[in-house]
């Protein structure tokens, strides 16, 4: 990511990126994350390109060819070591793990290449056909990276699933989806959303290449989209939709995308905060396209977005052809919103809508309203007519500096029940820092801190 668009805030990428750099000097053993160390640990089958399905995989001298053979044979508990190099290949679970014994399969920090250039298959024809079919429950992937799918990279069809720390890259629709058979009320049939799903520290780059679909597409029920950089994808970013519910997306980077970098549409009880979002052509949209799925309940808060071609913030649905006639129950609350068309965008039809303590600078209107029976609430708001008040809104850092006008201009943000039993206190900043440091907090994604240096 480019230094100039940290915000104060250093991401770093996921950390095979980084231990990439030292696959020179590795030993062969070495080739499998841990080495021979790991065989001390949990049951492990080792796969390699020199390696031979006949063998029994249980040691990096008789590894395995393919991490199908391997999928074949792992059992609740085991991990399976794919040692550096590229496969070819179609990798589809066989059995699943079990609580506490999960199945993990080990990517040798990203230097374990899945490549679909050479399957057989028709490019963007079926979004539930992935080069890595995750069929079965509590399955963990692992440091792996997955490029050039014809179709989608993951597939998500079963619960407790995870995927971290990942490359997936150059993907004709999905990079990351939910199986869509598991969507409820999917042609008027109620099906069995899949639960517990978390998408952590992966990089997901050039999705969307050669049909309509987004880089990470989820319906799940309790899931959490954290840590990514989500780049350079012909659609949206990241779609949360189709019925999802209790759930969040925080931390992410979110960049380059053709469409919305985050898109809410259809769903519930979904937390959005501490994400960057910049330069897509809309930054965090809440929407309802659907007559059969009513959104409602998303709190979008403490992010920074800035830069995009259309709204930073946009509460919409079409208003001629309305989906469940609007969002309601939407919280916008202490975004800092830079350099967009418009900081909020609003339309639709009975969107009911929060928006307190937002710090905007937008290059045509701060706030649009085109909705039709709106009931929006609009308070601690600081609206700019230039971009200043900020440490260095050229290298966007969007701290604030000590004569800002945000500081001491929000309003208290009511408590919110999350859905899970539980409440959400919006009282720390992007920075995880403590609010009201004044006399009421600062409007914006972060609160003003004399003599505190940007976090780095």
């Amino acid at each position: 990511m480019d230094q100039a668009k940290s915000n104060g805030v250093r991401r770093s990428l996921p950390s095979f990126l980084a231990a990439a750099l030292l696959a020179a000097v590795l030993a062969a053993t070495a080739a499998f994350t841990g080495g021979a160390a790991e065989a001390q640990g949990p049951p492990g089958l080792y796969v390699s390109p020199s390696g031979d399905d006949r063998h029994d995989g249980s040691s990096p001298a008789t590894a395995l060819r393919t991490i199908s053979a391997a999928m074949s044979r792992a059992r609740p508990g085991f991990t399976i070591y794919v040692g550096a190099g590229t496969y070819h290949e179609h990798v589809v679970t066989q059995t699943g793990g079990t609580p506490g014994a999960e199945i993990i399969v080990n990517g040798s920090n990203g230097r374990a290449i899945i490549d679909g250039s050479t399957l057989s298959w028709h490019r963007a024809s079926d979004q539930n056909q992935a080069l890595v079919e995750l069929k079965h429950p509590f399955v963990k992937l692992v440091g792996l990276t997955i490029q050039n799918s014809k179709d989608t990279g993951v597939l998500l069809a079963a619960d407790d699933l995870t995927v971290e720390d990942c490359a997936i890259v150059a993907t004709q629709l999905h990079a990351i989806s939910t199986d869509t058979s598991f969507q409820t009320n999917r042609h008027s049939s109620t099906g069995t959303m899949i639960k517990n799903i978390v998408l952590k520290n992966n990089m997901v780059d050039q999705a969307s290449l050669g049909g309509d679909s987004q880089a990470i597409s989820l319906i799940a029920d309790g899931f959490a989209v954290t840590g990514n950089t989500v780049r350079d994808s012909k659609r949206e970013g990241i779609d949360i939709w189709l019925g999802a519910r209790r759930g969040e997306v925080t931390g992410n980077t979110v960049y380059g995308n053709a469409a919305t970098g985050i898109y809410v549409d259809g769903a519930s009880f979904v937390k959005i905060y501490d994400n960057v979002v910049y330069d897509n052509r809309g930054g965090i949209g809440v929407s309802s396209e659907s007559v059969h799925y009513k959104t409602n309940n998303i709190w979008v808060y403490d992010n920074v977005v800035y830069d995009n071609r259309e709204g930073g913030v946009y509460l919409w649905d079409d208003k001629w052809r309305p989906g469940y006639k609007g969002v309601q129950d939407i919280l916008v609350a202490h975004n800092t919103m830079v350099g967009n068309k418009y900081a909020i965008f609003v339309s639709g039809e009975n969107i009911t809508a929060r928006i307190l303590n937002n710090l905007g600078y937008a290059t045509k209107e701060n706030v649009q309203n085109d909705g039709l029976h709106t009931s929006l609430v609009l308070k601690g708001n600081v609206w700019l007519t230039d971009p200043s008040g900020f440490v260095s809104a050229d290298r966007k850092d969007f701290h604030l500096t000590k004569d800002s006008p945000a500081i001491d201009k929000g309003v208290a943000v009511p408590t919110i029940k999350d859905g899970n039993g539980g409440t959400l206190q919006i009282d720390t900043d992007f920075d995880g820092s403590t609010r009201i440091l004044g006399s009421k907090p600062d409007a914006g994604a972060f609160e003003f801190r004399e003599g505190a240096k940007p976090s780095a």
